[in-house]
């Protein structure tokens, strides 16, 4: 038995972050180049996956310092992914594969835990629980896809 002191003091420390912002930024640029060296790219295809993740990681560090929407932050962050690939595909480096560059920029941000998570609790019986995250992970791939979809909308009109 512990004190009401004591039961704060250790709930202060779960509550601190176990890792910097830096790490984070860093970690998910490599999760992004990690992806893309699975999915074949070329040492330049995983080169502008990594510029492209540490983009993803500016976008998410940005969106929770002004407390952004996650659907809205998905939807930019997917859009910039994609019209800056083709960007560099039309100005910088002309021999990239865009398919492997934007699917493992996005691995990062995709809802596989959601889906996870959804399927373990409709499946122990806790079907609100489930049509929730089901929910939230339908909405946040429709948001990636979306913001995809801008993005090489913009991509195609401007370049």
């Amino acid at each position: 038995k512990i004190t009401l002191e004591q039961a704060s003091e250790q709930l202060k420390c779960v509550k601190e972050k176990l890792y910097t912002r830096s790490v984070f930024n860093v970690a998910t640029a490599l999760v992004a180049t990690g992806f893309a060296m699975m999915l074949g790219g070329s040492l330049l295809d995983v080169t502008v996956t990594t510029v492209m993740g540490f983009w993803l990681a500016f976008c998410i560090m940005y969106a929770k310092i002004k407390k952004v929407n996650s659907l809205l932050l998905d939807i930019i962050s997917c859009a910039g992914i994609a019209f800056f690939t083709l960007c560099f595909q039309k100005y910088i480096t002309p021999g990239i594969d865009i398919d492997i560059i934007i699917v493992s920029s996005l691995m990062p941000i995709v809802p596989g835990v959601a889906i996870t998570n959804a399927i373990r609790d409709t499946l122990q019986g806790d079907y609100l629980s489930g049509c929730a995250r089901v929910l939230e992970a339908f909405l946040k791939a429709a948001s990636v896809a979306l913001g995809v979809g801008l993005g090489m909308a913009m991509g195609g009109m401007l370049l």
